[in-house]
C-alpha cells in the first residue's frame, strides 16, 4: 500500500491487526454518510494496521471529531478487554491540515512525561523520600485541570527538599520512550521534520533523553540545586501550558513550517490547539474534547500512520 498524498479532508484509523476489520467496521457505521471513499492507508508496523477515508467536504471533520471522541471515551469508560475503541487511535484532519503532513519540513513537538516516556518524572523522584502516591495524586489532578499547574509543581517540588542530586542521574537512567517512539522520531527526520519536547518536568532529565533520542530541541523546568542536594524549588519560568504553546510557535514560526502538538493532559491544551493539529495519548477528558486525534494505543509509531506517512 501507497501512503495517501490527498489533499482532502480525511480520517485515519489504526488498531492491532487482529482487531482492524471490527473497527473499520465501526468507524463506517458511525461515520456513515460523512464518508466520501476509501483511499490507501500508510504502512505501519507489521503488528499494527491502518485504514483511511475520505470526508464529503471539511465541515464533516467536526462532527466526524466529535463522534469518534464519544465512541473512543465510551469504549474506554466500559473497561472491556480487547475492545477496538479501548485499543486504536484515530484523527480527522482538514483538507489543509492534510496538506500540511505533507510539506517537506515541519515540527512534531510533544510533551514528555506520559507521552514521548512512559513515566512521571516527578513521581520517580517522589519515591527517593517514600512520597510517590501523595504526589502522583497531585499530579493526576493537575493533568485534569483541576489545579493551578504552576501551583501544583512547587508543591510537588517542594517535597524532594534534600534529596541528593545523584538522584536526578539515576531517575534520567531509568526513564522509558514510549513503545514505537524512535520510530516515529526516525520516519520524522526522514521527511526532513524536526522533533521537539517541550516539558513540565525537568531539564536536568530531559536532556540525556533528549540526546538519547536524537531530539531537536528540549525545554523545561530547572530544578535547582545547593550543595550537591535539590533545594525543593525550581528555578526560571515555569513551563506551563501558556509556555508550551510559545514554545512551540517559536519553534515552527521561526522556520514557517507547520507543527502537530503531542500530549495527554491538561497542561498540553494550548500545546495542541495552537498547533496545525493536535494528538492526545491517552488523553485526560478536558484534553480529549480538544485533540484532531487520540491515541487509546500507547504506540507513538501510530502517530505516523495518523498523518499519513509511512513507516
Amino acid at each position: 500500500m501507497t501512503t495517501p498524498r490527498t489533499s482532502k479532508p480525511t480520517v485515519f484509523l489504526v488498531a492491532p491487526t487482529d482487531s482492524v476489520a471490527a473497527a473499520r467496521t465501526q468507524v463506517a457505521d458511525l461515520l456513515g454518510s460523512l464518508l466520501e471513499s476509501e483511499c490507501p492507508a500508510p504502512h505501519t508496523a507489521p503488528d499494527l494496521a491502518a485504514m483511511a477515508w475520505t470526508l464529503t467536504h471539511d465541515d464533516a471533520v467536526a462532527v466526524a471529531r466529535d463522534r469518534l471522541r464519544e465512541w473512543v471515551a465510551k469504549e474506554g469508560a466500559a473497561g472491556a478487554a480487547g475492545t477496538t475503541g479501548a485499543t486504536c487511535a484515530w484523527a480527522a484532519w482538514t483538507s489543509a491540515e492534510m496538506a500540511a503532513w505533507n510539506a517537506p519540513a515541519g515540527a512534531i513537538v510533544t510533551d514528555v512525561d506520559s507521552t514521548l516516556i512512559e513515566q512521571e518524572v516527578i513521581e520517580m523522584l517522589a519515591a527517593h523520600v517514600g512520597l510517590e502516591d501523595q504526589v502522583a495524586a497531585v499530579t493526576e489532578r493537575a493533568m485534569r485541570g483541576e489545579l493551578d499547574f504552576e501551583q501544583s509543581l512547587r508543591e510537588r517540588v517542594a517535597v524532594l527538599k534534600g534529596l541528593s542530586a545523584d538522584v536526578i542521574e539515576d531517575v534520567a537512567g531509568k526513564t522509558t520512550p514510549t513503545a514505537g517512539a524512535e520510530k516515529l522520531i526516525a520516519a520524522a527526520h526522514q521527511r526532513g521534520w524536526k522533533v521537539c519536547a517541550v516539558s513540565g518536568g525537568f531539564q536536568q532529565i530531559l536532556d540525556p533523553l533528549a540526546e538519547r533520542l536524537g531530539l531537536d530541541g528540549a525545554v523545561a523546568n530547572h530544578l535547582e540545586i545547593s550543595d550537591a542536594a535539590l533545594t525543593g524549588r525550581v528555578t526560571g519560568p515555569v513551563i506551563d501550558r501558556q509556555a508550551k504553546a510559545t514554545h512551540r510557535a517559536q519553534w515552527s514560526s521561526d522556520n514557517n513550517i507547520p507543527s502537530l502538538g503531542l500530549g495527554d493532559g491538561a497542561n498540553d491544551i494550548d500545546l495542541l490547539t495552537t498547533a496545525t493539529g493536535g494528538l492526545g495519548l491517552q488523553p485526560k477528558p478536558a484534553l480529549r474534547a480538544v485533540a484532531s486525534g487520540t491515541l487509546s494505543l500507547r504506540r507513538l509509531d501510530a502517530v505516523a500512520a495518523l498523518l499519513g506517512w509511512d513507516l
